[in-house]
């Protein structure tokens, strides 16, 4: 009986050090960014990537990202890095509403990368005459491999598909539910959005 009891516990034990190995060696990223206060930080920024925010391009290296409902839109910043440093940068203008952007990682950058999206707020006026709400906002961050990982083959197709729809407009819903983003959705979200590739 000691036996077995002993058994047990080294099992849980062993159980338990694999669930932490697994949660160290998970990337650190959120592939959501903004929502802070200010208007300018508040701002959503969403990686269409998995929960885990690790995503594999493919051949197309097709990467996507929602842009959310502002009424004082400002360029984004898109950086791509290896190893701590820039190898890609670049400032987007975006729209006021709330839209759909399909982007293709150039040839010349090398998986894998971090990819780093966030609104250029610095020079955006705070919203408290103190300058305590609103300038950075957290960016949203993935890892982009070359490999695919398990969980994540089905993306890849999905973004291609939807270059078919570039400079028209979509529905969002479905792209929520596909992407598992419906608690992110508010009412301030249009239930059509358009789709901008660049």
């Amino acid at each position: 009986m000691l036996g077995m009891l002993a058994l047990a516990w080294l099992l849980t034990a062993l159980a338990a050090v694999s669930v932490q190995a697994q949660s160290r060696n998970a990337f650190p990223g959120r592939r959501i960014g903004g929502g802070t206060r200010g208007e300018c930080a508040a701002r959503q920024i969403i990686h269409l990537v998995p929960e885990s925010s690790v995503y594999t391009p493919g051949a197309t290296r097709l990467i996507a990202w929602l842009e959310g409902p502002t009424s004082d839109p400002r360029p984004l910043q898109l950086t791509l890095r290896q190893q701590d440093a820039a190898v890609f940068s670049r400032t987007m203008e975006t729209g006021g509403g709330p839209r759909l952007v399909l982007f293709s990682v150039p040839a010349t950058v090398a998986f894998p990368l971090v990819w780093e999206s966030s609104y250029q707020c610095a020079d955006a006026p705070a919203a408290d005459e103190f300058g305590f709400l609103g300038v950075e906002a957290p960016p949203a961050k993935s890892l982009l491999l070359k490999e695919s990982v398990s969980g994540e083959a089905m993306l890849s197709p999905q973004l291609e598909a939807l270059q078919a729809n570039c400079g028209s407009s979509i529905p969002l819903q479905p792209l929520a539910a596909a992407f598992g983003l419906e608690d992110l959705i508010s009412s301030q979200w249009p239930e059509m959005i358009p789709v901008v590739c660049r």
